[in-house]
């Protein structure tokens, strides 16, 4: 998304491919952390990670950060993905997404991508834009507060719902909100947005559909939120 990102409320940004699982990442890893020791010079290795699909095998995990660990990239034989907590632009994100993607398509001949997915994970707290803590409802579309059909006299103190809506042939979201409540004791609200799709797509065309996912989440938010909060974030 674009916007004043100085002002955000995103706590994390994740894109992430699948790809047949190749066993070269194992065999040609280092020459990988040379493509991106520059930019992520602390290594890491997770002995294993457990597959939430089916087609993702149980693998080793590479991992690799940024100096102030606020990116880091991880590589198994059948992902790879890109991560951050501090969220400059899309510019910025897509710059680093696409050359991630090529250095891994040069290290170990990925030709195509079976999933390919951008999530954005919004958490907004209204004093971090010098708002009341009341503000909330004055931030969040009431269609996404769940105000009404509850038993009469009843207070709702928290909820969470997900979603998974159907974009277009190709695109897909799955989109998580509600309530949560920061360290400090702060009321705050979560949307989370995953757009992707499990269409077969050539590496080369990677960057082309990631523009579309950033446009589409964009939409997905001013969808569950009010002027005011696009405003204050500079939507």
């Amino acid at each position: 998304m674009e916007g004043d990102h100085s002002r955000n409320q995103l706590d994390n940004v994740v894109f992430q491919i699948r790809f047949p699982a190749t066993l070269s990442v194992d065999r040609d890893v280092s020459y990988f952390q040379e493509r991106v020791k520059e930019d992520y010079p602390i290594y890491d290795a997770v002995a294993s990670i457990l597959p939430n699909v089916a087609d993702v095998p149980v693998a080793r995990n590479y991992a690799f950060y940024s100096k102030d660990r606020t990116w880091s990239v991880s590589v198994s034989i059948a992902t790879l993905s890109l991560s951050t907590c501090r969220y400059i632009d899309w510019t910025d994100f897509s710059a680093k997404a696409t050359a991630l993607v090529e250095n891994a398509s040069d290290c170990f001949d990925i030709k195509i991508a079976t999933r390919i997915g951008l999530r954005y994970v919004n958490a907004i707290k209204p004093s971090s834009m010098g708002l009341r803590t009341s503000d909330l409802k004055g931030l969040i579309d009431p269609l996404y507060l769940h105000e009404k059909n509850h038993p009469s006299g009843w207070e709702i103190d928290g909820f969470n719902s997900s979603v998974n809506y159907r974009i277009d042939r190709r695109s897909r979201c799955r989109m998580a909100y509600g309530t949560i409540q920061f360290a400090d004791g702060e009321r705050g609200f979560l949307i989370d947005n995953d757009i992707y799709t499990t269409e077969p797509t050539a590496i080369g065309n990677i960057r082309t559909i990631l523009d579309e996912f950033n446009g589409l989440s964009e939409s997905a938010f001013r969808h569950a939120t009010t002027e005011k909060l696009q405003h204050e974030v500079g939507l």
